[in-house]
């Protein structure tokens, strides 16, 4: 039985930044939905988010950015955190940004 979705309905309701001064947060957020989409189709579902309601919250605990980090990079690494948070280790794929995770 395939239990791959065809579509993923996928809302960020809010995402908290602290300790961003000075980052576009609607960019930052736009780039997470993006990395989001880019690990579900890459890597699937994490089980977690398979029950019924999927993941009304989700804390991917803290990241370390390195000072100035753009926008993109901070977007890309919040979305590997929270995608590394529901399948209970690291988000595979590496940085999407060029970069390297700190």
């Amino acid at each position: 039985m395939d239990l791959t979705p065809t579509q993923i309905d996928l809302r960020i309701d809010e995402l908290v930044l602290d300790g961003l001064d000075g980052v576009n947060a609607s960019h930052v957020g736009a780039v997470v939905q993006r990395e989001l989409a880019r690990l579900l189709t890459a890597h699937g579902v994490p089980p977690a988010w398979r029950q019924d309601g999927g993941a009304p919250r989700v804390d991917a605990g803290s990241i370390t950015l390195a000072p100035g980090a753009p926008a993109d990079a901070v977007g890309a690494q919040v979305a590997r955190a929270v995608y590394g948070s529901m399948t209970g280790g690291n988000a595979a794929g590496g940085s999407s940004d060029g970069g390297t995770s700190r």
